[in-house]
């Protein structure tokens, strides 16, 4: 399955241009905190944390939970396609 996994992100990074980030000591404590601050799970904090470091909006199509504790918690840069 991790195989599996590997190669389709070889594949979108060949032709999206996709680019890697390294969950890194740093990187991980500020999500640790943003999902403190916003009732996020592990997995969503390290989005929003990427996204905030990069300073780009966040999109999800998960309005119901994490666009909504991020807006409740005051962050702005969370975008719902339509």
């Amino acid at each position: 399955m991790a195989a599996e996994g590997r190669k389709r992100l070889g594949i979108l990074i060949k032709i999206r241009n996709v680019i890697e980030y390294d969950l890194d000591v740093r990187r991980a404590n500020q999500a640790g905190d943003m999902a403190i601050r916003y009732g996020l799970s592990g997995a969503d904090a390290i989005y929003a944390q990427l996204s905030e470091e990069l300073a780009l909006d966040l999109v999800t199509f998960d309005e119901r939970t994490l666009a909504d504790r991020l807006r409740r918690g005051g962050y702005t840069s969370v975008v719902v396609p339509t």
